[in-house]
């Protein structure tokens, strides 16, 4: 075989794809996208769930639409987005649709839990950035409800291991998913007992740690009959967290970089051997999340470009329906920003009247309000660019010295104006691309668990060979 044929499944906070990747013996990574599906929470009962037994027929699907005569897959992965979860009753069911990270159910839960733990013992413990979203602080508010689903539980799997469950009947907690969770000590690489203890839910409910670039299993034969495979699919299990698979095809060399994972979220960060919990993590609030071979992602979490998705939607709601490249044009055209707003205020991160929370934040300041379309994108695009410059400040005390560029990868890739702002703001070279970057990755691990690819240096050589990055000088 002169190419080797991995099918990677990504899912987002917004949309799903399967991503079929074509590694050829050159070293050359082609991905071709096979199937795209929209992936978004819906309000039940006045909750915001996911819908996982939805998300995984679009899996099916996917793998039935990469099945061809003479088209051999060599194996599949999934990767997700962090802190969500699944619970499973004693027979293997799925006791209820997954909560979204983004429901009011944890708001205040943090400070009730500090009077348990405290933040800074909570923060040592897992050197994780306390964010309200985090899995700790739902379980936490699930316990403090007695909630039923929670009290018949006897599997907890993050999102991207439930996937992993429905396809191959087995059960893991991949290590980069596992520590967004902020129940996972990285000393003790075991989840904490202490936290468990805290929250009030047993630590049996968590299956057994897996790391990245290990073969799970193989697809259940009933699926694969299905999708119309009839020879053993491997499941590997990639590095699952999004960020952790996008920030694997980074094409990058060495270590003198910074990376903004760019999506609904932005992770502004760098790579790690160990993980960076000191006082000064604590008090800039850095999280310390698990990346490929045992590497560590030492990051921010800063909104990202979720405030734009929710400007569109509450737009095309008004019957002003408005493409993201569309909005940046608007955007660019509409010169300077007439005001600056903190990316992370409470209010932007969950599903508002987006344009009205931004201008009420303006007049509550004393600035400018945005009027028009452009306005309004312009300071969210001009916010960001500031606060990754911060965040790259931040990051230079962290780690002593200054990078020397930024890789910007994910989505934001592809927004120039984004890219153009990050580098007059933080001085630093961008590197933009791949946009594509999560599935990348998804890939690339695959290919390490394959043995077709030996080191994370070699897979980043196979992303430098396939992406060229578009680069960004600062002006």
């Amino acid at each position: 075989m002169s190419v080797n044929r991995y099918l990677a499944f990504d899912l987002g906070a917004g949309s799903g794809r399967a991503v079929l990747g074509e590694l050829s013996f050159s070293g050359r990574l082609k991905l071709s996208e096979i199937h795209r599906f929209s992936n978004k929470p819906v309000k039940k009962n006045g909750r915001l769930y996911w819908d996982p037994r939805g998300q995984f027929e679009q899996i099916k699907k996917g793998l039935a639409l990469c099945a061809k005569p003479g088209k051999r897959i060599d194996s599949a992965g999934i990767d997700a987005w962090g802190v969500d979860f699944g619970l499973l009753d004693a027979k293997g069911k799925l006791l209820s649709d997954s909560i979204c990270y983004r429901d009011s159910m944890t708001e205040g839960m943090p400070e009730k839990l500090f009077k348990k733990i405290p933040r800074e013992r909570l923060y040592k413990l897992t050197g994780i950035q306390i964010m309200r979203i985090n899995t700790v602080f739902q379980l936490f508010a699930l316990a403090k409800k007695n909630d039923k689903a929670l009290k018949k539980a006897k599997t907890l799997l993050f999102i991207p291991d439930l996937m992993n469950y429905f396809l191959t009947g087995e059960r893991a907690a991949e290590f980069t998913v596992a520590t967004t969770s902020q129940l996972y000590n990285p000393r003790e690489k075991r989840f904490s007992p202490e936290i468990f203890r805290g929250i009030g839910v047993d630590t049996s409910v968590m299956p057994p740690l897996a790391r990245p670039g290990n073969i799970l299993g193989n697809i259940l034969p009933a699926i694969a009959k299905e999708a119309g495979i009839n020879y053993g699919v491997p499941v590997i299990n990639v590095a699952s967290h999004d960020t952790a698979s996008a920030v694997a095809a980074i094409p990058a060399s060495g270590e003198d970089f910074a990376y903004i994972s760019s999506g609904s979220w932005s992770l502004v960060g760098y790579e790690a051997k160990k993980p960076c919990i000191t006082a000064l993590s604590a008090k800039l609030n850095y999280t310390n999340e698990g990346g490929a071979e045992g590497t560590f992602r030492i990051l921010k979490n800063i909104n990202g470009l979720w405030m734009i998705q929710e400007i569109a939607r509450n737009l095309a709601k008004r019957g002003r329906k408005r493409s993201f490249a569309e909005l940046s044009g608007l955007a660019r055209k509409s010169g300077k920003a007439v005001a600056v707003i903190d990316t992370n205020h409470p209010p932007f991160l969950t599903p508002c009247d987006m344009p009205e929370e931004i201008r009420a934040y303006c007049r509550k300041t004393g600035q400018k309000t945005p009027k028009s379309e452009g306005e309004l994108v312009r300071v969210v695009l001009e916010s960001l660019a500031l606060s990754y410059k911060k965040a790259l400040e931040e990051i230079t005390l962290l780690r002593g010295k200054r990078p020397g560029r930024i890789h910007i990868i994910g989505g934001g890739a592809n927004n120039s104006l984004l890219c153009e702002l990050t580098a007059k703001a933080t001085g630093l070279p961008v590197y933009a691309g791949p946009a594509e970057a999560s599935s990348a990755g998804n890939v690339l691990i695959q290919a390490l668990a394959s043995g077709r690819l030996e080191s994370l240096e070699e897979a980043r050589e196979v992303s430098r060979k396939s992406f060229r990055p578009k680069v960004y000088l600062p002006n």
